[in-house]
């Protein structure tokens, strides 16, 4: 992974990547809601399926790093199929996955934090908590 220079480790988020963000939280409040879901779709299995995508697009973006953050990366996006596809207790599947989000952005903040702007970690942290927030609101219920 190539070492960002020192001042662009402190710039702002654009507006764009804020948007970005922010747009890829609304498919999990609005499932973790149990909200209607056009075609049938069961809200719930919608929260996993797409909380399996996002995680595994993250686990990808440590693809950018060399060793052994591209054998963590690889290792995220196995245990995602394995969620999708073992018959696992709903619950299991959730915390699981609630669990990798947190052990992924614990890999981040402590192995590629040099290499990432300030303005992405804390944005970063803040998408985690309301990902995990969403994890345990369907897990309670």
């Amino acid at each position: 992974m190539q070492k960002p220079e020192a001042s662009n480790l402190y710039r702002s988020l654009t507006n764009l990547e804020l948007s970005l963000g922010l747009l890829g939280l609304l498919p999990f409040v609005y499932t973790a809601l149990l909200l209607p879901l056009p075609w049938g779709l069961v809200p719930e299995r919608a929260f996993i399926v797409y909380s399996c995508v996002i995680l595994a697009f993250l686990a990808g973006s440590l693809w950018q790093g060399a060793g052994w953050s591209s054998l963590v990366s690889n290792g995220f996006a196995l245990a995602v199929v394995l969620l999708l596809v073992l018959p696992l207790q709903t619950d299991t599947t959730l915390t699981s996955l609630m669990l990798m989000y947190l052990l992924l952005l614990a890999w981040e903040l402590k192995v590629c934090r040099a290499h990432y702007a300030m303005g992405y970690q804390y944005l970063r942290c803040g998408l985690t908590l309301v990902v995990a927030l969403c994890h345990g609101w369907l897990i309670s219920l």
